[in-house]
């Protein structure tokens, strides 16, 4: 991804994802908000790997707006995603 884009797009920070999570699952899952939609990248959500590539269990989720990303927060904090509650938390980073 993008070092421009992650450094100033607003995103929250997930924390508890069931192992094997896809993309679509994901995308369902914050269906009703507006994730970040840039030509540059290949998706809004960026799993967070250890450094032999296996799965952490969190993700980042951009969005065009900080507001928007706040909604999502507010309202899916410790939400089901299969059989596991997900932790969000918004990362409250300055642009370069």
């Amino acid at each position: 991804m993008s070092q421009i884009i992650q450094s100033c797009k607003p995103r929250l920070r997930l924390r508890g994802l069931p192992h094997g999570t896809t993309l679509g699952e994901v995308y369902q899952f914050f269906s009703s908000y507006t994730l970040l939609k840039d030509t540059r990248l290949e998706s809004p959500v960026d799993f967070i790997t250890h450094s032999d590539g296996k799965f952490t269990g969190q993700a980042f989720i951009y969005f065009e707006e900080m507001e928007e990303a706040k909604r999502a927060q507010r309202a899916l904090h410790r939400s089901f995603l299969k059989e596991r509650y997900i932790e969000m938390y918004v990362d409250h980073r300055e642009p370069p």
